[in-house]
């Protein structure tokens, strides 16, 4: 068994779980954890993505590792989630790893979906590690959460444990 040295010692953004099954109408919470990997930051931005068909979001809490949460938004109708952390000050800067937001969702429809950072490398635009040297970012490593939402019923009995047999309802009827 091998494990990737190399990746766990990167910046990192991640949820803490790959993979969650759910039921139409439950909700769920998953927290954004970042890992600077002992480096100092100064702040954290996530753009992360998701079916806007499938779940919504219902609050996102941002974490205390950042003395300032600018902006901690949403968009259901484009499936889209924004949370950035900066440090209050210069001798506010956090090392480590923590929980930078937990975010809470409602499954409202059946079927999969991916809720995923957009990132891609070298790039500022998107969700970034920052810092004060080199291009501003150091994030090396996201990962995604596929989530399945299944039917309501799924698995569940709708019928109530004290409802009349079908001999008890017939003599009922008028």
């Amino acid at each position: 068994f091998l494990i990737d040295v190399k990746a766990q010692n990167e910046p990192r953004l991640v949820f803490p779980a790959t993979s969650k099954i759910i039921q139409v109408g439950e909700t769920f919470s998953i927290d954004v954890i970042v890992d600077t990997a002992g480096q100092k930051v100064h702040g954290t931005g996530a753009k992360i993505g998701f079916n806007s068909e499938i779940l919504e979001v219902e609050s996102i809490k941002p974490g205390t590792i950042f003395g300032d949460y600018p902006n901690v938004s949403y968009d259901n109708e484009k499936g889209k989630i924004i949370v950035s952390g900066i440090a209050s000050s210069v001798n506010d800067e956090f090392s480590g790893q923590g929980v930078f937001a937990t975010l809470t969702f409602r499954a409202i429809n059946k079927g999969g979906t991916m809720i995923q950072f957009a990132y891609e490398p070298g790039s500022t635009t998107d969700s970034n590690i920052a810092v004060t040297y080199g291009t501003g970012d150091i994030l090396a490593e996201v990962n995604s959460l596929q989530v399945t939402v299944s039917s309501e019923t799924s698995g569940k009995t709708s019928v109530p444990t004290n409802a009349p047999t079908q001999e008890e309802s017939e003599t009922m009827s008028v």
